[in-house]
């Protein structure tokens, strides 16, 4: 079933406790089975994680963001994970909490992978090889 954005508009406008927020849909028309490149930096990805839900006639859901820019595409894991290397130290599993999904980007715009998780230790973040499964899903 479609989003009845209008609907979905007018509810948000209503909560004086949403006053100021934005709604907003974005969608992605790109390719799905790119691979990174080593040596080609920046690469990012933004979450919106650690949700808050607001009961607001239809629920509606508060998250906080956590990001990552300049990380550098180092290769893969021995289970075929990408390994992104952090141009920060790595801000602890708490500051991830929930970003599992969340497109990773080339310095294009070109989604290359999603986030699946981390290590403190070694500073990285893993990514789902999307160019090995699109094929799968008939989505390449």
């Amino acid at each position: 079933m479609p989003f009845d954005v209008a609907r979905l508009q007018q509810e948000f406008q209503k909560d004086a406790r949403l006053k100021g927020h934005k709604l907003e849909f974005s969608f992605y028309r790109g390719p799905l089975d790119q691979t990174p490149a080593l040596n080609d930096e920046p690469y990012t990805f933004a979450a919106w994680n650690r949700a808050l839900i607001i009961p607001a006639g239809v629920t509606l859901v508060e998250r906080s963001a956590s990001y990552e820019t300049c990380m550098a595409y180092t290769g893969s894991n021995p289970d075929g994970r990408y390994v992104f290397k952090l141009a920060r130290a790595h801000q602890g599993h708490e500051y991830y909490r929930g970003a599992s999904g969340a497109p990773i980007v080339s310095p294009e715009g070109v989604i290359v992978s999603m986030v699946l998780g981390g290590c403190e230790k070694k500073n990285e973040i893993y990514g789902l090889p999307l160019a090995k499964y699109t094929p799968l899903l008939n989505l390449a």
